[in-house]
């Protein structure tokens, strides 16, 4: 076991004067470019203003042996960053100038400092003294590879998470490319929760004439650039696409929008509870497009699921809050409508279950038939549908929506829906095309995530939703020409074209007046 221990450390010896530069001769060839998985503790990092000032070096050779050595003690739930690391120590400037992409104050101080090499020399001169920086690595450094032209947009939104706000980016992503608008990326990150493995790093400047962030108004929009590590340019201008789910706006959103020149709420609802904040800025709504897909043909045993006359979904995000999602009133609802075992069963499709184990839990709980199920694991976009499509009606008693993708999905798959009739879904599910539940106004008592108490929103009519659930079970053509007057609707409603098409219009507008 001695012997053992000695030889891991003599390793960990041997990688830390490679890292370092120490010990040149002994590097050894590692892959050029790493899985996205290996820069986990690089992006921990990053993102944290206090890892920052205890090592501002954390990325460099001057720095990344106390790095590791905080991964060993604070991040060994994570991937070792050694590949990542090793990567970085072969690039010209060392690792300085991604630090430099998440350091605003550096960027407030030397705005150019990748644009060009006389540039680069004065930053990293500068660095030197500043911080007392020994050697001659620093000085040895050369500055990046030329940044392409700016862009003409810059989009910044949570792209390596999973949520329905990434779907609305992704959607003016591909909006603007097919137009063939120049972008740069940069991403809002989200602290402790899965994130997916995007091989692309979206850590772009802001260099744009135009900027559109894409966020909850839960979040303080002018405090986005400071937490992602960004420094706002200057003569910028700024368009919030806005999701939210109360009538109300948070306090103070209105008096920290002062970057923000023009709203995008992504529903007429939201665009309701913007206009009673904000009163000297255009707004206009712009629903996002929801792709109709053609997804693998499955069936309910490959889900785990067990064969029988009529199975409901139900599909939340634990990251969304319980509460609002409300999958025990479907619960409630389900247990009303076929309390004598009738051949039927619930499945319950929850994403992003490991970030709230204790909820988890109580939900587990609450579910005491063996007919309902519950289904974890955070999924593509294309085995969700293929579920929603071996189901035979989708369920959906939130509290409130500020757009609803798994409402819009739903039409889209061709199945019957059942949603609470409050928020932003009552724009498309109307009773022609779907199953609205009546619901009554309630006030929030205790504060949940972003929504505060003595807000209200919709509490659903229980035995209106088991009755909609029953008669969907009691009269299954009918409910299945339900759903195909859904998908019809759906495809006119969301579609791709008409939302690239208002996207562009506005955007040319205010780049032709820039």
């Amino acid at each position: 076991m001695h012997n053992l221990r000695g030889w891991i450390s003599a390793i960990h010896h041997r990688v830390l004067l490679q890292l370092t530069g120490e010990s040149p001769r002994t590097q050894q060839s590692l892959p050029a470019t790493t899985a996205p998985v290996q820069w986990q503790a690089v992006d921990e990092y990053l993102q944290r203003p206090d890892l920052h000032a205890a090592m501002p070096w954390a990325l460099t050779p001057a720095g990344c042996a106390d790095f590791l050595r905080w991964c060993g003690r604070h991040a060994a739930h994570l991937p070792s960053p050694l590949a990542a690391l090793h990567d970085l120590r072969r690039s010209g400037d060392k690792g300085v100038a991604l630090t430099y992409r998440y350091r605003r104050d550096w960027q407030g101080l030397h705005p150019k400092a990748l644009t060009a090499d006389c540039h680069w020399r004065k930053f990293t001169a500068w660095l030197a003294v500043e911080y007392g920086m020994p050697g001659r690595w620093l000085a040895d450094t050369t500055s990046p590879p030329d940044l392409p032209a700016a862009p003409e947009l810059f989009l910044f939104a949570h792209w390596n998470y999973s949520s329905g706000l990434r779907e609305v980016a992704l959607a003016y992503k591909r909006a603007f490319e097919s137009h063939g608008v120049a972008l740069g990326t940069r991403n809002l990150a989200v602290p402790s929760q899965h994130h997916l493995d995007d091989t692309l790093r979206h850590d772009d400047l802001e260099r744009a004439p135009i900027s559109i962030v894409i966020a909850g108004a839960g979040n303080m929009l002018d405090d986005l650039w400071p937490k992602a590590g960004l420094q706002p340019a200057r003569g910028v201008y700024r368009i919030a696409v806005v999701a939210w789910e109360l009538d109300e706006l948070p306090v103070g959103f209105a008096e920290s929008s002062r970057l923000i020149d023009e709203f995008w709420p992504i529903s007429e609802y939201v665009e309701t509870s913007l206009r009673k904040v904000i009163h000297d800025k255009f707004i206009r709504p712009i629903s996002p497009p929801v792709d109709a897909t053609d997804p693998q043909a499955m069936n309910l045993q490959e889900f785990g699921l067990p064969p029988c006359r009529c199975t409901f979904l139900c599909v939340f995000d634990l990251s969304s809050t319980l509460i609002r999602k409300n999958p025990q009133g479907v619960i409630r609802a389900f247990l009303a409508a076929f309390p004598n075992g009738e051949d039927v069963s619930l499945a319950l499709k929850v994403n992003h279950a490991e970030t709230q184990p204790q909820v988890l839990l109580e939900l587990c709980a609450a579910i005491r038939d063996p007919r309902i199920h519950l289904l974890t694991g955070t999924w593509e976009r294309g085995r969700l549908q293929a579920l929603m499509c071996v189901s035979d009606s989708i369920v959906s008693l939130h509290r409130s929506e500020g757009f609803g993708y798994t409402v819009a999905e739903g039409m889209l798959s061709g199945k019957p829906v059942i949603a609470t009739d409050y928020g932003a879904t009552t724009e498309f599910l109307t009773a022609e095309v779907g199953l609205p539940v009546r619901w009554s106004r309630k006030v929030i008592h205790e504060s949940s995530g972003p929504y505060p108490a003595g807000a209200t929103w919709a509490e659903p009519d229980i035995h209106h939703a088991a009755e909609r659930m029953r008669w969907v079970y009691d009269h299954p053509v009918a409910a299945s020409a339900l759903g195909a007057r859904a998908k019809e609707f759906a495809r006119t409603r969301f579609s791709r074209d008409a939302f690239t098409e208002r996207v562009m219009s506005r955007y040319r507008e205010i780049a032709g007046g820039r």
